[in-house]
């Protein structure tokens, strides 16, 4: 039966990396009949994942984790329901505890009843529960081997329409980023998940743009010091050999993409932070601070 078939398929990809062929010989049917069970799901909202190459095959997004492995007999149920509707459905709250169930990477035994996982994001549940059908949009996009239309909004609230070929998803800073080549520019982009508004696939073939025909990485070099008393705050966002610890201050030095704005971040950190280079990002930084003190007194 074809939705026990595919809620198998589902079983197989929580556990590990499957490959086409090996579904299709475990189900005795064609690789086809594989590739349309993976849009069903796909549809239904479920991030499959499908990775290229003769080694590649399909997995699922390690983005959402729980602590629990079972399912009840209403959540088999809802399941059941949307991988027959294939639908892109809104989540209620029975759905949304669902969906959380189905997309941890499941083993046979738990390694730990102390171990628990909660969501890779930093944002609201309403706000990972759109991102998370956007992720299946797109990844059913890969599948398909399909260009994107979208519309984006810039950081300064500049709207604008792309037509996109997708290259990846990267989960950075606590938010999902869509790395693809963007044909108004002509070059490879970054385009947060939470700020594309519209989503439409194309008839056109996706371009592939291999590791080596990117242009190399800018980023500029920048230093921060801290009060030695951060110092458990930046273990969260530096790696130790970014540091340098004093007898009261913490130094930090490292890398980072210009194109993306990295006040909102400093800002987090308040008046523990102090930005020693570039001078540029000191002047950006003041006038932003300027701005919020002018906001609340005016």
């Amino acid at each position: 039966m074809k939705l026990e078939r595919i809620l198998a398929i589902l079983v197989m990809i929580l556990e590990r990396k499957v490959l086409a062929s090996e579904l299709a010989e475990k189900f005795e049917v064609s690789t086809r009949t594989i590739y349309r069970d993976m849009d069903t799901l796909l549809y239904a909202g479920f991030p499959v994942v499908a990775l290229p190459g003769k080694n590649g095959g399909f997995t699922m997004l390690d983005t959402y984790k729980l602590a629990t492995f079972t399912f009840s007999e209403e959540e088999k149920r809802i399941l059941l329901e949307a991988l027959e509707a294939r639908s892109e459905f809104m989540l209620n709250d029975s759905q949304e505890t669902l969906r959380e169930k189905i997309t941890l990477l499941q083993t046979e035994k738990p390694t730990s009843n102390y171990i628990f996982f909660d969501s890779a994001t930093q944002h609201r549940k309403q706000i990972e529960a759109e991102v998370k059908r956007k992720i299946a949009y797109i990844q059913k996009a890969f599948t398909m081997k399909k260009q994107l239309d979208i519309t984006y909004i810039a950081m300064d609230g500049t709207e604008t329409n792309r037509e996109i070929s997708p290259q990846k998803l990267n989960l950075m800073d606590g938010s999902w980023y869509l790395e693809a080549f963007c044909h108004k520019r002509a070059a490879i982009r970054h385009f947060k998940l939470t700020r594309i508004t519209s989503l439409k696939e194309t008839s056109k073939t996706s371009m592939k743009i291999e590791e080596d025909q990117k242009q190399a990485e800018v980023t500029e070099k920048i230093v921060l010091e801290f009060p030695k008393n951060q110092l458990g705050k930046l273990l969260d966002y530096f790696l130790l050999e970014e540091m340098q610890i004093e007898l009261d201050l913490v130094r930090v030095t490292f890398q980072y993409d210009p194109e993306r704005n990295i006040i909102p971040f400093l800002l987090m950190f308040g008046s523990a932070v102090k930005i020693l280079e570039p001078a540029s990002l000191q002047k950006e930084y003041k006038a932003e601070v300027e701005k919020l003190y002018f906001n609340l007194n005016s």
